[in-house]
């Protein structure tokens, strides 16, 4: 896809158009909440791999952006680092859909809450610990019950 360019602003407008920029920008923020969490508990490359049962270099590879990632496989990250999984869609002007979640309803001790007009704050997981109390919104489950 050939285009002329005038300049770094066509650029990236061009870029921004294109899926792939999109995707790798989700590569970026799933490897650096990776390496916050691994440092956060103080897991080694290695310690990940064997909790995976994969091999360093794979973890390596990840890290590095040079992978693509299955939701199978981001579930599989997040839960040997102590966390969920919960990707959500966001409108382009930065509000979340308005549908309530409040993962702690589901699973006691979970730590991630999604709630309308606000994006979710990125939150070191950590094993066995109470999330603090918070306003209450329908949950998933409320949603499809009501």
């Amino acid at each position: 896809m050939k285009r002329k360019q005038n300049g770094f602003a066509d650029l990236y407008q061009w870029a921004e158009q294109q899926d792939d920029y999109w995707l790798e920008g989700v590569k970026i923020e799933f490897t650096e909440q990776m390496l916050a969490q691994m440092d956060a508990l103080s897991i080694s490359r290695k310690d990940l791999a064997q909790r995976l049962g994969v091999s360093p270099a794979y973890i390596t590879k990840i890290l590095r952006g040079s992978t693509n990632f299955t939701l199978k496989s981001m579930v599989g990250i997040a839960r040997a680092l102590n966390c969920e999984l919960h990707p959500h869609l966001q409108r382009k002007d930065g509000r979340d859909i308005g549908i309530g979640f409040n993962s702690a309803n589901r699973h006691p001790g979970a730590t991630a809450s999604y709630l309308p007009d606000q994006r979710p704050q990125v939150t070191v997981c950590e094993p066995n610990v109470k999330p603090p109390e918070q306003t209450r919104t329908a949950s998933v489950h409320d949603v499809r019950q009501g």
